[in-house]
């Protein structure tokens, strides 16, 4: 069974320090954002996004859940997770969740709001979604969607995302 509760103010202090550092328009707007924790004591992957474990999620409260006291967003974080990582992962971790909002501005730069004074966001896609099958690959190499998108990633991004050096090389994708 999964159960919620309450981020530690630990995390909630967390968040704050990224905010103040990375995210300029969240402090500006003074975003109230929900932290929680999900647990359970028998599912491995008990939190999950379009079928995949994943560490953490955020998403944007709607209107009438902000009207009724909730924040205007909200991140829920696997608590087993969170307990494994350390002081830079949990902050690479929440970064990542605060950088998917996008707080909305008009043509003159300044915050829009709801009607009820809270301010208006979307969500910022990520830069890359990777959905590949390693057996896809394998079957088809080089005429694969899978291996001409490692070959892409590599070229744009070169060492960002894959740590072989020199960078110069490129390794051998159809392995």
């Amino acid at each position: 069974m999964k159960t919620y509760d309450p981020a530690p103010q630990s995390v909630h202090t967390r968040l704050a320090s990224l905010i103040d550092r990375f995210h300029p328009d969240l402090k500006a707007s003074q975003a109230r954002i929900d932290l929680l924790f999900i647990w359970s004591t028998g599912d491995d992957a008990v939190l999950r996004l379009h079928g995949y474990s994943c560490q953490a999620v955020v998403r944007i409260i709607g209107d009438k859940d902000r009207v009724a006291g909730r924040g205007d967003a909200e991140i829920v974080i696997d608590k087993a997770n969170w307990e494994d990582l350390t002081d830079a992962e949990k902050d690479a971790l929440l970064d990542h969740e605060l950088y998917h909002l996008i707080v909305q501005k008009d043509s003159y730069g300044a915050i829009k709001v709801d009607g009820h004074r809270r301010p208006k966001f979307r969500m910022r896609l990520h830069d890359q979604q990777v959905g590949w099958f390693d057996e896809i690959a394998r079957r088809h190499g080089d005429a694969s969607a899978e291996i001409k998108h490692a070959r892409s990633l590599l070229k744009q991004r070169g060492q960002l995302y894959f740590n072989w050096t020199p960078e110069t090389e490129m390794p051998d994708l159809h392995k």
